[in-house]
Formats: structure tokens, C-alpha cells, sequence
């Protein structure tokens, strides 16, 4: 019996050490994500985040990481359905209205064992974005809201995702990642509609407005605003759009997204609506 009590006080008193030593790696993020948003310069800015990268990939050796909520980290932190994986996910604002963004991926690697991967923003060298395969060494940046997985038999996901452009345009982005070989793929051909050969899609819309991005899970599809020039010759100028109060859908069927215009759709907000984290919220 006192064998027993002996082994069960080792065992609450590593239980605490490391649950202690968890909170104190978050307290520390916390602090350096605080002075990253404070920062009032782009170089002050950019260091800030590469001290809070640090933290973060030194917290994520800690597998129990996967599942520790950061409750106290206001940025991006998503988990696949099947938890095949776990993103961490924020932006660094620039002067000028453009973002760097910054994200690291955990990939389930065995029984409670993850693999942490640090994606980087190569988005201002793509040409062609929206038709370009992808990894996580020319990632296209974004801060993500939604996992929604593609397919129950491969690993492949749907991810929905905001960008600030510029200082006139924000986008929302539907992306498709694949994970292959315990690595990340973005971009694939799933999209049928008269433009061929998108990997994936971009939604641009101006600064002061709102683009509503939804996956309506009971009908299998993702809804969005269909917008539109003021004016012809204002085509392409997205900082003048605006919505029609129509909206438009991709139809998820076996794997591909189908495109249909005009469809009926009324809008209802969702528990999960409020995971999506806007960034300029102070």
C-alpha cells in the first residue's frame, strides 16, 4: 500500500511539473505576442515576430502541445476534424497595408509524436498564384478560419482563409491542402467552372466592407457574396466592388467544387463563425 501512494504522489507531482512548465511557455508567448502587436515600425514589427517563432517552435516541441488550448494567444490556432493535424497561424501588419504572414503546422507523425513545420510566405514572388502547387517553402500566406476536410479516404482538406491585400483590398481565399508524406501540398485542380486549371480561388473585396465566406455544411457547399462593379470600366478594380445581394456557391461533389451562380441562400450565423480571428480588431 505504501509502495502504491509512493508511485501516485510521483505521478501527480510530474503531472504538475509539466503542466506547469506548459503554462509558463504560454505566459511567455502571451508576452511576446503583446509586444510583437505593439510594435509601432515594420523592422520593430518583424523582429517581434521572429521572437515570438522562436517560443512558439520551442513550445511545440512538447507534443502535448497539440492539444493545449493557448487560450491566452488571441491568433489562429486550428485543428483537422480527424486530427491529422494542427495549425498556428497570425500576421505581421506592414505600414503600408500589406501583411507578412507566419504559420507552423504540427502532422501527426505516430501515437502522440507530431512533426513541426514552419511555413513561409513566399506570396509576393508567385506569379499565378491561384494556378501554382504549392509547399511550405513557397507558401501563399493567409490567416486561416475553417478546416473543412475534402475527402474521408486521403488527407486531403479545404481550407478558407483571409488576406489583406493591400490597403484597399482585403481577399478570402479557398485553398486545398493535401498532406503527403507527413508534408504539406497546397493547390490543387478540384475547381469546375469556365476558368481552368485553378488551384485555388481568391475572393477580392474592398477594405471597408465585408465578403461573407461560409461553408454550409447541410448542403455540402461553400456560399459567398457574389460582387460586382459599380460601373463596366470598373471591372477588375476591386477596391470598388461591392455585393449584390446574390450569392454564389461551390458545390462540394466527389471531390471537386462545382461552381453555381445566383443560388438561394439564407444566412445564418454559426458557433464556429466565431473562430475566425480579425486581425484589425484591436
Amino acid at each position: 500500500m505504501r509502495t502504491y501512494f509512493t508511485l501516485l504522489l510521483i505521478v501527480v507531482v510530474l503531472t504538475g511539473s509539466a503542466q506547469s512548465e506548459i503554462l509558463g511557455a504560454e505566459r511567455e508567448l502571451a508576452a511576446a505576442f503583446q509586444k510583437m502587436r505593439a510594435a509601432d515600425s515594420d523592422e520593430s514589427r518583424r523582429a517581434a515576430s521572429d521572437d515570438f517563432k522562436s517560443l512558439l517552435l520551442d513550445a511545440l516541441d512538447d507534443s502535448r502541445s497539440f492539444e493545449y488550448p493557448f487560450e491566452s494567444l488571441p491568433m489562429c490556432k486550428l485543428t483537422s476534424p480527424d486530427g491529422a493535424f494542427r495549425l498556428f497561424n497570425w500576421n505581421v501588419p506592414m505600414d503600408d497595408g500589406s501583411h507578412i504572414y507566419e504559420a507552423m503546422m504540427m502532422i501527426e507523425s505516430g501515437k502522440e509524436a507530431y512533426e513541426t513545420i514552419e511555413l513561409k510566405d513566399d506570396s509576393e514572388r508567385i506569379s499565378r498564384p491561384a494556378r501554382k502547387k504549392l509547399g511550405a517553402d513557397d507558401w501563399y500566406g493567409a490567416l486561416y478560419f475553417r478546416i473543412i476536410p475534402l475527402s474521408k479516404r486521403s488527407k486531403e482538406y479545404l481550407l478558407l482563409a483571409w488576406d489583406g491585400a493591400d490597403a484597399l483590398t482585403n481577399r478570402k481565399i479557398i485553398e486545398v491542402l493535401r498532406i503527403q508524406g507527413k508534408k504539406p501540398v497546397f493547390g490543387s485542380p478540384i475547381f469546375k467552372q469556365k476558368e481552368r486549371g485553378l488551384r485555388r480561388v481568391f475572393l477580392d473585396y474592398p477594405e471597408d466592407i465585408v465578403l461573407s465566406l461560409v461553408y454550409d455544411e447541410r448542403n455540402e457547399r461553400l456560399v459567398f457574396d457574389h460582387m460586382a462593379p459599380p460601373r463596366p470600366e470598373l471591372e477588375g478594380r476591386y477596391e470598388f466592388y461591392s455585393p449584390d445581394s446574390s450569392y454564389d456557391a461551390y458545390w462540394l461533389e466527389q471531390g471537386k467544387l462545382r461552381l453555381e451562380n445566383n443560388v438561394e441562400f439564407n444566412r445564418q450565423r454559426e458557433p464556429k463563425d466565431k473562430d475566425f480571428y480579425d486581425p484589425r480588431v484591436k
